[in-house]
């Protein structure tokens, strides 16, 4: 039985085609910015081929599919961002929750007890220490910024992260290789990260203040081909979205941002400990608590997607 309707990843496209080739509507899923159609927009509006169109136009054309706007950008576009995240576009969107998933594991013990100090958590990403070796002396200033502090650190870094403290980690710096975050942030009074926009939004579900690490360099990343794989080499100090998530964070009062570049342990330590005393920070991530949940969750949108299929299906039922 053919598909009537076919949800796709903005990384991989060839899921329109497959919806266009058998007649069924099409919708993106977004999982960051939509970085696509704010391009692509803007191509088209200065006259320019759109880079897009070029490079979708010879699969399309192989299944008979026409290289145009509505396979690039779908029928419609699910975006789960929180709308301050979003770029602007004239894409037709229906907005969606985004629902934090770190998977199903048991829950140690520890977690189940109320912490005798303020918590923070401490993660600065699973993927990006998949491919770079250490953590350019950001880990290390971090350590020396806390371990003066009356707070009680759980660091979920594994042995290339810590790599780069020298001294080890201070004693009120607890190190785990991997917690769930939604098993761990509801005890926490603040988290430092990374600032992708899976754990900005998880902190958000919970209502959590955060410390965003970021740098004033321009993001570098390269990639080399290799047999069936590519060779990454990061040439920047900070995750893509930082600059983006420290921005929305800091301009609704409930997060900050810390540059291990220009900034001393003594300035880190200050604006960890301004964002775990400061109670304004705890109410504005209240108040950005209710602006995630405000769109409809996964669930309600079902009957949304039943209608909006129904109209652009592009054979008969």
């Amino acid at each position: 039985m053919a598909a009537d309707l076919v949800l796709w990843d903005p990384w991989f496209p060839c899921g329109a085609v497959a919806a266009r080739a058998s007649g069924a509507a099409h919708a993106r899923v977004m999982l960051a910015a939509d970085y696509t159609g704010w391009a692509h927009e803007r191509f088209r509006s200065r006259g320019v081929p759109s880079i897009l169109t070029e490079a979708m136009r010879p699969l399309a054309e192989r299944h008979g599919v026409a290289a145009d706007d509505n396979l690039l950008l779908g029928d419609w576009t699910i975006d789960p961002l929180p709308a301050g995240m979003r770029l602007p576009t004239a894409v037709p969107t229906v907005a969606s929750r985004y629902v934090p998933y770190t998977g199903v594991v048991e829950q140690a013990g520890w977690l189940q007890e109320r912490p005798g100090r303020p918590r923070v958590a401490l993660t600065l990403g699973v993927s990006t220490r998949m491919f770079v070796k250490g953590d350019w002396g950001r880990t290390a200033k971090i350590m020396e910024a806390v371990a003066d502090l009356d707070i009680e650190v759980i660091a979920t870094l594994n042995e290339n992260q810590l790599a780069d403290v020298p001294g080890g980690v201070p004693a009120n710096v607890r190190t785990y290789d991997y917690v769930p975050l939604q098993q761990l942030l509801p005890s926490c009074s603040a988290l430092i990260s990374h600032g992708s926009i899976a754990t900005v939004v998880a902190a958000m579900a919970h209502g959590v203040p955060q410390l965003i690490c970021d740098t004033d360099e321009p993001t570098r990343v390269y990639g080399t081909a290799t047999d069936g794989d590519i060779d990454w080499e990061f040439r920047c100090h900070r995750h893509l979205y930082s600059t983006m998530t420290t921005g929305f964070l800091a301009a609704r009062g409930a997060g900050a941002r810390l540059d291990h570049q220009t900034q001393t342990p003594e300035q880190i330590r200050a604006a960890i400990h301004q964002v775990v005393t400061d109670e304004s920070y705890a109410r504005n991530a209240a108040l950005l608590r209710d602006e995630w949940a405000a769109p409809q969750s996964p669930a309600d949108l079902v009957p949304v997607l039943e209608k909006l299929t129904a109209e652009h299906r592009r054979r008969p039922a």
